[in-house]
């Protein structure tokens, strides 16, 4: 694909994947998810919780450790119910929408700033997923299956398999997500269980935060990349590819990030890749900060010759339209 540069215009940006103010070093006594979205004129974030965050433990080495006690749903869940009524807390003193309509993505497109509740992972979910009906009412519209706890759902990167992919539990999740109108997020799925999961949701599915084991960045061997063939798999069904900032990716690099969005946009076409930062879930591994270093990097994409049609898509409208579209609920 050829480049033609143009004047960097002025675009709301949309984040598939953020922690901001969650913990790491965005967590402040004063964090304002308001004042931290101005920084980049972002506008949309999906901004999830960690159910699982009490049991992830890593070696000296950076590797995985097995969690440190039983995985324990209820606990979890206490943790999700409690976290999620702090961050609707946060979002309404801030003056945030909470998006939880298709009207309310429309409304952060033409300005309005809007956050979406989401959830790393459903390991607090029960056997027969009521709880997923609970965190529907307490707004989340965005919702990954798995993240490193082992659970019911599916086989995890990371981890050993032990489901063979996606499980029957898992595809009812799914279901249930389709008809109650909640995007399915399908990160940290293993290639088994993520081609399985597209092909048995009935709306279009977003693979929030990774990248492509393509390009440049196959220098890095980590066990979170994404086969492209699994990635094309969701982009033929109309979902979208959430690319994350972490530094070994980018090659340390703001300028190696804007690589890996236009090779993405290359591998998967313009229709299916969107900003997805992992913002301080990567920690201090990160070549982005705060969304003013993200708005940097699409007037580093303007530089680099990105039509205007294309990095609105990529900047915005990609998980916008997903998301919509999820909203609306599937007829059981």
């Amino acid at each position: 694909m050829a480049w033609a540069q143009s004047p960097a215009p002025v675009l709301p940006l949309a984040d598939c994947h953020s922690h901001m103010g969650l913990f790491g070093p965005t967590r402040t006594p004063t964090f304002s998810p308001d004042r931290f979205m101005a920084e980049g004129h972002v506008k949309l974030v999906a901004w999830k919780w960690v159910p699982d965050l009490d049991w992830i433990r890593r070696g000296p080495d950076g590797q995985l450790l097995p969690p440190p006690m039983p995985p324990d749903p209820d606990r979890m869940w206490a943790n999700t119910e409690a976290g999620l009524q702090r961050m609707v807390q946060a979002a309404e003193q801030a003056g945030v929408n909470i998006a939880r309509t298709a009207a309310d993505v429309d409304a952060a497109a033409a300005g309005r700033t809007a956050v979406v509740l989401a959830s790393e992972g459903c390991d607090f979910v029960d056997a027969e997923l009521q709880r997923i009906d609970l965190v529907y009412r307490l707004g989340v519209r965005h919702l990954q299956v798995v993240h490193y706890t082992p659970n019911p759902l599916s086989d995890v990167q990371s981890r050993p398999e032990q489901h063979s992919g996606l499980t029957p539990l898992g595809k009812e999740l799914i279901a249930r997500c389709n008809r109650l109108g909640i995007l399915v997020d399908l990160a940290h799925m293993t290639p088994a269980a993520a081609l399985t999961a597209a092909q048995h949701s009935k709306r279009p599915v977003v693979w929030s935060h990774s990248a492509l084991r393509a390009g440049r960045n196959m220098a890095w061997r980590g066990d979170r990349l994404l086969p492209v063939e699994t990635a094309r798999a969701i982009a033929e069904r109309g979902g979208v590819v959430g690319l994350w900032t972490f530094d070994q990716t980018a090659g340390h690099r703001l300028s190696g990030y804007v690589r890996l969005v236009m090779e993405t946009v290359e591998l998967l076409g313009e229709d299916h890749v969107a900003f997805g930062t992992d913002m301080s879930g990567l920690r201090n591994w990160t070549v982005i900060n705060h969304y003013g270093d993200l708005a940097k990097a699409v007037e580093e994409l303007v530089a680099a010759g990105m039509p205007e049609r294309v990095l609105r898509k990529v900047a915005f409208e990609n998980y916008a339209r997903v998301l919509r579209t999820a909203m609306e609920p599937v007829a059981s």
